[in-house]
């Protein structure tokens, strides 16, 4: 099925394809996550974070970083090396099937524990419910037993 690339250097309709470099998925998520984490970094500038930072580039007094400007600073970090990493890619695309490989065994290894973990849960909810259920009649039925709440009031108080 044909995919349009989210490339920006690369706006054609493509079938993706791992051993193309101009159109492998490996790339063209990891140019993704980099405008993402691109977007985010400039979304924090804009509302002021990352001045102080600035200030102490140009000598002026060191504050302490708060959350945010530390936020920020992993970011671009983050982002500078997800850059790297796909201009690596690109650069030997002998390594794009090892890389995709790894990961691919990475994600089945993930899918299958992820489908215990949800087989077992499964498990649990159904001998919850039906343990639920059968105590809930037990008790009704003992209720039930008793007779009348007048009735149940005379064993109590006696």
């Amino acid at each position: 099925m044909p995919k349009t690339s989210t490339n920006p250097m690369n706006t054609q309709t493509a079938h993706l394809s791992p051993d193309d470099p101009d159109r492998s998925p490996l790339l063209t998520g990891l140019s993704t996550l980099a405008d993402l984490l691109q977007h985010e970094a400039d979304e924090l500038r804009a509302h002021g974070v990352g001045a102080a930072s600035r200030d102490q580039r140009r000598g002026e007094a060191a504050l302490p970083q708060d959350d945010e400007e530390e936020q920020l600073e992993e970011l671009q970090t983050f982002a500078y090396r997800i850059r790297q990493i796909y201009e690596w890619l690109k650069q030997d695309t002998r390594l794009i099937p090892i890389v995709d490989d790894a990961i691919g065994k990475r994600v089945r290894e993930l899918e299958a524990k992820q489908e215990q973990i949800t087989e077992r849960q499964n498990r649990q909810n159904y001998t919850l419910a039906i343990v639920t259920t059968i105590a809930g009649a037990i008790l009704g039925w003992l209720i039930s037993l008793l007779g009348t709440p007048i009735s149940l009031l005379h064993v109590f108080v006696h």
